[in-house]
């Protein structure tokens, strides 16, 4: 058996042992990363969309204390300014 054939034959069987552990990991890939990156991006949109939908209620509730008192809405806006330029200066 020659330097050459021994070295093809190495390297043949390091080809045969990579394409065995690529078809491993892709299968891996399938069955256990790819069905938990869905799930864990489904359940990110879940609590987006439970963050967006509670903003616009909280929004919302603050939006009609203001309209239901506009004065006092103005009055605390006022001090909030007020106080907020004295700790700037």
């Amino acid at each position: 058996m020659s330097v050459n054939s021994t070295i093809n034959d190495a390297a043949q069987d390091a080809q045969a042992q990579i394409a065995a552990l690529r078809k491993q990991v892709n299968q891996l890939m399938n069955d256990r990363v790819n069905p938990a990156l869905s799930d864990a991006a489904s359940k990110a949109q879940y609590a987006t969309q439970q963050a967006t939908d509670y903003t616009k209620e909280q929004a919302e509730v603050v939006a009609e204390q203001i309209r239901g008192r506009p004065l006092l809405a103005i009055a605390i806006a006022g001090a909030v300014g007020y106080v907020l330029g004295r700790f700037i200066r």
